[in-house]
């Protein structure tokens, strides 16, 4: 975070009423607890780093999706801890990205994070950070998989190779596949 905030913070302290600065100071310990709870909460994986990329803070679930240790990641680079990550290429300032990532430690998961610059409304150009959101695709592309594989068990197989004429609904005599055969028996039906 940029020092501006406390900056403008100290250089306005002398105007406040010393009972007022322990109210500031205790909401915004308060406040920052209550948005680290909220990120420990998520199962989303929450990483926020500096422009460089130097981690400020990451939440439970990142840590688990990556194998890492929250006290000695954090103040370290982020691409020194997620490897494979080459952060030149991915943080750019005004430019929000989304990326698939496949890892093989501590567990193998596909991963789908979302790289966002955290914009100084004050400063505009150069990011005050960023925030990589990270999530769990794991579960999602095994049920995929599941259901969108055909089935190719011995039967299945073998009756499809079996039918000469390569009609899905079965045998014919006629050469013609029978679904067309009931059609045509429908409609004599209604005459």
């Amino acid at each position: 975070m940029k020092s501006g905030f406390l900056e403008k913070l100290v250089a306005r302290l002398d105007r406040v009423v010393p009972g007022d600065v322990q109210q500031i100071v205790t909401r915004l310990i308060r406040e920052r607890g209550f948005l680290e709870k909220v990120f420990e909460a998520l199962h989303e994986g929450v990483i926020i780093t500096d422009p460089q990329g130097v981690i400020g803070f990451l939440n439970r679930a990142a840590c688990q999706f990556f194998g890492l240790d929250a006290e000695r990641a954090t103040g370290a680079r982020i691409s020194s801890q997620i490897r494979g990550l080459d952060w030149a290429n991915l943080a750019r300032p005004g430019r929000t990205i989304s990326r698939d990532l496949e890892v093989f430690y501590p567990e193998n998961r596909y991963l789908n994070f979302y790289l966002a610059p955290i914009d100084d409304a004050e400063e505009p150009g150069e990011p005050l950070g960023y925030v990589m959101l990270v999530r769990d695709l794991t579960t999602t592309r095994a049920e995929a998989s599941l259901v969108f594989t055909p089935d190719l068990s011995g039967g299945a197989v073998d009756q499809f190779l079996s039918d000469p004429d390569g009609s899905i609904c079965g045998s014919s005599t006629s050469g013609m596949p029978s679904w067309s055969r009931s059609a045509d028996s429908i409609s004599a039906i209604r005459r």
